[in-house]
């Protein structure tokens, strides 16, 4: 009931953080332009990379240490801020003093020694932000992290109207204002991780900071396939064909990433929630939330796709059609990407992180093979399809994976439960009227 009502937050908070990301693209187009867009899209696309790099895949194993009972909360944040503090020291310089050569190998035409240092910031306030976030949904906060990234959302809007539409001020201007704002919500983020009555008193941090290093590495490139996805490939685009072509690309991945929250989100309550050292038979709940998920995002996609191809052309204008063949391709993906990773979520919490970050590892090493290929041949469609192939062979080997594990025959992850359907409505109805 927990986790069911944590998606329905999380699913109305989507809904509403879809249409402000949208005003947000919207926004930088107009007042900056397809190439002030596709810039902004790359200096993200450069930090994030730097996050993950970084990461280590802690904030996967804060939850999982928390949850098995491992380890106070206490503990875990401070062998995290241990070792943020211990990498960023490492890391700041090397970014700084050669943020010129990364801008020149991205394709960003922006790469000023006052970006290079806002660079530092936004990913450290990314690393932050990362790891809260991830022990807030795990511990079933999902209404309070629903509430700060439409705080953030609704910020961001207004920063790019005063500073771009009122003051007329350029892009690094507006990169600055974003990732001033950025900082301020993973400290406040930080801050309520703190306060929770909960938070314990350190114990053994040694030995925790050693178990969450180890954890981490064997989950750290979990995340490598959508950070390739969703940055390399816009530094290939940026490189190829332009910052013009990036922001166009942008426009569907932005989209995708919209709606690919949903089941981002739900897997972090679902992981906690499996990772619960008294829960029993935690596989066969992913796999009935693996099909209800999957027949969820399906509606969405195709509600999404129809919605696109009117509002886009009017919205953003008729150069951004051909925004919408790469938008249809991503739209199917996203149904079978959610199911794949929610199968993943039960590598986790049986202590298998490392075979997610193999998947992975095969499903980038794929795409930075097929991306370039796809660009050059077909330019951002090609992007396109070179991430719904792949996607799909990642899915076909974590279903088999799955199965040798957990024992559950793939037809369950597909499976739809008219008696579930039916309860979860009924719930739905109850919760609307309470809300």
């Amino acid at each position: 009931m927990k986790l069911f009502k944590g998606s329905l937050t999380i699913l109305a908070s989507n809904w509403i953080m879809f249409p402000l990301g949208l005003l947000q693209s919207f926004l930088v187009i107009d007042y900056l332009g397809a190439n002030g867009r596709g810039n902004f899209v790359l200096f993200q696309s450069i930090y994030t990379i730097g996050a993950f790099v970084l990461t280590s895949g802690m904030p996967t194993s804060a939850v999982y240490f928390f949850r098995q009972k491992i380890y106070s909360l206490a503990t875990i944040a401070l062998s995290f801020c241990l070792f943020s503090i211990l990498v960023m020291f490492i890391a700041s310089p090397l970014i700084y003093f050669n943020f010129g050569h990364i801008s020149r190998v991205s394709g960003l035409t922006e790469g000023s020694p006052t970006l290079a240092l806002f660079c530092v910031i936004a990913l450290g306030s990314l690393f932050y932000s990362n790891f809260s976030q991830s022990l807030l949904l795990s511990l079933g906060y999902a209404k309070l992290v629903s509430l700060i990234n439409l705080g953030r959302a609704a910020f961001c809007i207004i920063i790019i109207y005063v500073l771009c539409g009122l003051f007329n001020y350029d892009l690094p201007t507006l990169i600055i204002g974003i990732v001033t704002l950025d900082l301020v919500v993973a400290m406040l983020a930080t801050l309520i991780i703190v306060k929770m009555p909960y938070f314990g008193v350190v114990a053994n941090l040694r030995k925790c900071l050693k178990d969450m290093v180890s954890y981490g590495l064997k989950s750290y490139l979990n995340p490598i396939l959508p950070l390739v996805q969703n940055n390399v490939s816009n530094i290939f685009i940026g490189r190829m064909n332009g910052p013009d072509a990036v922001a166009y690309f942008s426009l569907a991945v932005s989209i995708y990433n919209g709606i690919n929250k949903i089941p981002k989100a739900v897997n972090s309550l679902l992981l906690g929630v499996v990772s619960d050292s008294g829960y029993e038979n935690p596989n066969m709940k992913v796999a009935k939330v693996t099909s209800s998920l999957t027949y969820t995002m399906g509606a969405l996609a195709f509600l999404l796709g129809v919605s696109g191809y009117f509002l886009i052309p009017s919205v953003f204008g008729m150069d951004f059609t051909q925004v919408l063949i790469p938008l249809y391709i991503l739209l199917v993906t996203v149904v079978i990407v959610s199911a794949g990773a929610t199968l993943q979520t039960s590598f986790f919490a049986s202590y298998r992180p490392q075979t997610a970050s193999i998947l992975s590892m095969v499903g980038a090493g794929s795409l930075l093979i097929l991306t370039p290929i796809g660009i050059s041949y077909f330019d951002i469609i090609g992007a396109a399809i070179a991430i719904f192939f792949v996607r799909l062979t990642v899915y076909g080997l974590t279903v088999s994976k799955f199965k040798r594990i957990s024992g559950v025959r793939w037809s369950e992850t597909i499976k739809p439960d008219k008696e579930a359907l039916h309860g979860i409505i009924k719930r739905a109805k109850k919760y609307i009227k309470k809300s």
